[in-house]
């Protein structure tokens, strides 16, 4: 069988013996991406965005090494690996990872714009929603200077070998993260 992608991963477990994690992407259907936009412009000051991102890959998860489990308290040191103690485990599965946004871009004065926006993803592996709002203000304090701020939530899901069964966590949550910026820009020159 021929592969599309391959990722390796090695590394120690707690009890220091090594193991190796393989993500195959199958060549027999590659993943696919998409992303579909609608835009409108309502006046000179209001534009709306609306959009639809799609992510979607059947994949392999390969995992040999020693077998899982709790190693803390175990209280001896790790055996040696070897065939009779080394467990070799494959996850065959689909990604499917939708996700909506809505955006708007407002601007109330000359001097200010502002963008107001939401992202909706679902994460079928894991069977969970993420709603990110995020916000961001542009103020032009003076002819070639602006001032920005913005903040906002960012989900993700977590890597296919952190849920997969027997293998990792399955009943793990979206990776979330709060954004946060503050910063100005300027024009030195017309030409840069």
């Amino acid at each position: 069988m021929r592969h599309r992608g391959r990722r390796l991963s090695v590394g120690r477990c707690s009890d220091g013996r090594l193991a190796l994690t393989e993500t195959v992407v199958k060549d027999a259907v590659p993943p696919m991406f998409g992303r579909a936009e609608l835009r409108h412009r309502a006046n000179d000051r209001v534009r709306l965005i609306a959009g639809l991102d799609m992510f979607i890959t059947p994949l392999t998860l390969r995992y040999r090494g020693p077998f899982l489990g709790q190693a803390e308290g175990g209280g001896e040191e790790a055996p040696e690996l070897t065939e009779d103690n080394i467990e070799n485990f494959e996850f065959d599965g689909v990604a499917y990872r939708p996700a909506i946004y809505f955006e708007s871009d407002l601007r109330p004065w000359d001097w200010m714009q502002i963008l107001l926006g939401i992202r909706v993803d679902y994460a079928k592996e894991i069977e969970q929603w993420a709603f990110d709002p995020r916000f961001a203000a542009i103020f032009t304090v003076a002819e070639g200077y602006r001032l920005k701020l913005g903040a906002g939530i960012f989900s993700q899901p977590p890597e296919f070998n952190e849920f997969a069964e027997r293998l990792g966590n399955p009943i793990l949550d979206l990776i979330h993260s709060a954004h946060f910026v503050l910063g100005t820009d300027a024009e030195l020159a017309p030409v840069i």
